[in-house]
């Protein structure tokens, strides 16, 4: 087996290495080294790295909720239904008519965001996250090494290697 990570996948986060090369066990002798390794590792990972296999992952619990929900969801921008819907409301609210109001809004949601992107992010937001969530949020690593089946008479010589020494 390769010494580092990088060497056999580039799209494994690099922040894995800590554990993968042993860094953090030859750590534990110092107290101080150990969890300064172990706080870089846990806050660096994008996320945790698993072996992908060759069966088909069942359904995801978001895709099965959204086959489910019949409810209508509210609009993300606002556009000229919307601005209708806020004269409604606002002309209710001014009457003094606020049970109106009130189902209005049961009936025609408001727009949740300014833009029609429900994965937009602001800068200064992804900016104040953590290491670990800027890379996940950036998609920049992949967690899963495909599974290789081949590669075992390469772990029973590192294994002999190491029973020898």
């Amino acid at each position: 087996m390769s010494s580092t990570v990088n060497s056999v996948d580039k799209s494994i986060d690099p922040g894995v290495a800590f554990e993968w090369n042993g860094i953090l066990s030859k750590a534990t002798k110092n107290a101080h080294a150990f969890t300064l390794c172990l706080a870089m590792q846990q806050s660096a990972l994008a996320e945790p790295i698993k072996i992908a296999g060759t069966e088909d992952a069942p359904l995801s619990l978001e895709t099965q909720l959204a086959k489910i929900n019949f409810y209508r969801r509210p609009p993300l921008c606002s556009e000229g239904v919307a601005w209708q819907s806020f004269d409604v409301i606002s002309q209710a609210i001014n009457a003094e008519h606020f049970a109106d109001a009130r189902l209005h809004l049961a009936m025609h949601p408001s727009p949740l965001a300014q833009v029609n992107n429900s994965k937009k992010l602001a800068d200064d937001v992804v900016n104040n996250c953590s290491l670990g969530t800027q890379k996940r949020l950036a998609k920049a690593y992949t967690s899963a090494i495909a599974e290789d089946n081949t590669l075992f008479d390469k772990v029973i010589e590192n294994a002999n290697q190491v029973n020898a020494a």
